[in-house]
Order: structure tokens, then C-alpha cells, then sequence
């Protein structure tokens, strides 16, 4: 084989290499697409079930301190004893959800 072939077979290597690459690369970016809509379709969901939960708490908070049930006060204080139930004072409940 001449010095020639020989380059010329190299170089038809790395173009079949590149356009494996580039073949590997477009088809990492359709993934990538495909994960990137789906996140955020489930991201759409759960905000919108967020919204409606939002909606049924205030509304049944509201309902309850009209009707005497409880007051606002006894509420905030409960939500704090919950809050540190949980073991991290943050504002939110992450320990189980039991039926009460």
C-alpha cells in the first residue's frame, strides 16, 4: 500500500467515524427532546393537582372558621405542632399521611 491509499484510507475512517458520532449525537438529542417535553408535561400536571388541593384546604379552612369550628389562631398553632412533627420546623409535612 502506498503512502496515499494510506491516507486516503484514514481519512475515509474518521469520515465514517464522524458520521457515526454525529448519527450517536442526534439521536442523544431526540432523547434528551423527548425526556425534556415529558417532564414537563408532568410538571403541568402536578401543578395543576397543586391548584386544586390549594383550593380544597382554603376552602375548607375558610369553611370551618365561618362556621366556628375552629379559629384562625388554633389553626396556625396546629399547623406549627404538625410542621414539627415531622422533626424539621420548615413549613412543610414530609412524615406519613395517616387517615384520621
Amino acid at each position: 500500500m502506498d503512502m496515499w491509499n494510506f491516507l486516503l484510507e484514514g481519512q475515509s475512517t474518521q469520515r465514517k467515524q464522524l458520521e457515526e458520532l454525529k448519527r450517536q449525537q442526534a439521536n442523544a438529542s431526540e432523547i434528551f427532546l423527548q425526556t425534556d417535553r415529558k417532564t414537563a408535561e408532568r410538571l403541568e400536571q402536578i401543578e395543576q393537582q397543586l391548584g386544586v388541593l390549594a383550593l380544597y384546604c382554603r376552602a375548607a379552612v375558610e369553611l370551618m372558621i365561618e362556621k366556628g369550628v375552629m379559629t384562625r389562631d388554633e389553626l396556625l398553632v396546629r399547623m406549627a405542632q404538625v410542621d414539627a412533627s415531622d422533626g424539621a420546623v420548615d413549613g412543610q409535612y414530609r412524615g406519613p399521611v395517616e387517615e384520621a
